[in-house]
Parts: C-alpha cells; sequence; structure tokens
C-alpha cells in the first residue's frame, strides 16, 4: 500500500488527512507516474479528480516531485497547494 497524504484545503476538501492504495489494484501495474495513478482514482471515483488540478504540488517520500514521477507501494505521495503570502 502507498499512503497518500493531503495538506492545507485539499484535507478540507476531500475530508481527510490521507489514504492508503494500492497501486497495483488501480493501475494494474506494480508501478505508475503519479499522473497514472491519479487519472485511475478519479476514473474509479470522481471524488479524487481534484487531485488532477495542476496547481497542486506533489512530493513523493518527502522530496518535491513532477507528476512523472514513478511511485509503487511503499512510498508516501503527498499533495498540496501551493502556497503563497503577502
Amino acid at each position: 500500500m502507498a499512503v497518500i497524504k493531503f495538506f492545507a484545503s485539499l484535507r478540507e476538501q476531500l475530508k481527510r488527512s490521507e489514504v492508503a492504495v494500492s497501486i497495483s489494484e488501480y493501475t494494474g501495474a506494480a508501478s505508475a507516474s503519479v499522473n497514472e495513478l491519479v487519472s485511475a482514482m478519479a476514473a474509479a471515483d470522481k471524488q479524487w479528480e481534484v487531485l488532477q488540478a495542476e496547481h497542486l504540488l506533489v512530493a513523493v517520500n518527502q522530496t518535491m516531485s513532477s507528476r512523472d514521477t514513478a511511485v509503487k507501494d511503499g512510498d508516501e505521495i503527498a499533495f498540496f497547494p501551493a502556497v503563497t503570502g503577502g
């Protein structure tokens, strides 16, 4: 299982701070890109469509990553909105 974490307004929108998912159950493969995983999750349940928003930042195993980064069971994937201040 991979753990997907949600931060800030995303956590509030999804009403949870994290979810555990099996990469292979969603994608049919042992690994997939973040984009492939999110697309498969959104196809299975519309609540995950919010993760497809381009403005969200992604970290894999606590390292800022792109949506092309490969993930597998055991990884931690975090989504959070870009932070702006003034």
